[in-house]
């Protein structure tokens, strides 16, 4: 079966440029040149053929009136083809055995220009005034918590949880337990960063578990990573703070989290004035294994935010970059 094709309509097909191999003598051209009923030529580069690999053929629709040999690939003497057909396939490359396509295989990735990049995270700052009229839309927000969902962190093992505070009244009691800021409480939608207090055989064997579902292999065949972790980790060598290690990818989430807000014109407001301990009391973290690390409001600025104007203050970028 195959995902997709790309038609010509009425095409005839001109050249192409070929290499055999040895193995595969129906390779794909590294470039197709097929000329169209009015003469306009395409040249197909390289780099577009490389968008193709998601397809296993190309099919051409060629013009009734194309000659009966179209050159090496289809002359009758060494073609299959014993005339021309209304639509030829042309492989494209070899098939190759896989247990399932990811998605980053068949997409090619829309990516941001490097000055819109550098423009929304100068348009981004740490919010003090939220507008607690202007709610992020489902979808946005969906898009967001599937960014910190995908946020990548040591060995893969994920050792966080987003703890998504919607019920306002509980927002509301963690004002007081955040230095008596408010963002918690006008912010649209308000998240606290958990980190796990230890990692247990449990716990590495759920991602295993988790990767042999995802990847189509064999749990045994990830025996050794698993005896890699749980060495490190489970039982880890003296001086090996663990909770420090968890905390830290909870801070990997937390800027993967606003930049892919500041991307998509959210606001965000990271908080580190808070009282963790009282946190874990409120929304009952210690009875999960988890402990607050570090907070983040998003939302939309409130029009009277005098920071929103002020021009942002940092180092000259030779004072904080160092090239060897």
């Amino acid at each position: 079966m195959y995902r997709s094709c790309f038609t010509f309509p009425r095409c005839r097909l001109f050249s192409r440029i070929f290499t055999q191999n040895a193995n595969h003598p129906n390779t794909c051209p590294p470039r197709v040149l097929a000329q169209f009923p009015k003469g306009v030529c395409h040249l197909m580069s390289p780099s577009m053929m490389q968008d193709l690999r998601a397809s296993d053929r190309l099919v051409f629709t060629l013009d009734p009136s194309a000659p009966r040999s179209l050159g090496p690939f289809f002359s009758p003497s060494r073609s299959r083809f014993r005339r021309p057909p209304q639509r030829a396939i042309i492989p494209l490359f070899p098939r190759r055995k896989r247990s399932n396509y990811h998605p980053r295989e068949i997409h090619r990735v829309q990516s941001a220009s490097p000055q819109s990049l550098i423009q929304q995270l100068h348009w981004r700052y740490a919010v003090k005034r939220f507008d607690p009229a202007k709610k992020i839309p489902a979808d946005t927000w969906a898009a967001l918590e599937k960014a910190l969902v995908l946020t990548p962190s040591s060995f893969g093992l994920q050792p966080w949880r987003f703890v998504v505070v919607v019920d306002q009244a509980t927002r509301e009691k963690l004002v007081p337990l955040s230095w008596k800021q408010t963002q918690p409480a006008d912010c649209s939608h308000f998240v606290v960063f958990a980190a796990r207090d230890r990692m247990t055989e449990d716990d590495i064997d759920r991602l295993i578990s988790r990767t042999a579902e995802v990847r189509g292999v064999g749990v045994e065949t990830l025996a050794g990573y698993r005896k890699m972790m749980i060495g490190t980790l489970v039982t880890p060598a003296a001086g090996f703070d663990v909770k420090h290690w968890a905390a830290l990818q909870a801070y990997i989430a937390l800027g993967n989290f606003m930049t892919a807000a500041a991307m998509i014109g959210v606001d965000t407001c990271p908080m580190e004035g808070i009282e963790p301990a009282k946190y874990d009391e409120l929304l009952g973290l210690p009875n999960e294994g988890y402990s607050t690390i570090v907070a983040c409001a998003a939302g939309y600025r409130a029009a009277d935010d005098k920071y929103a104007t002020l021009p942002k203050v940092r180092f000259r970028d030779e004072e904080v970059i160092r090239r060897v």
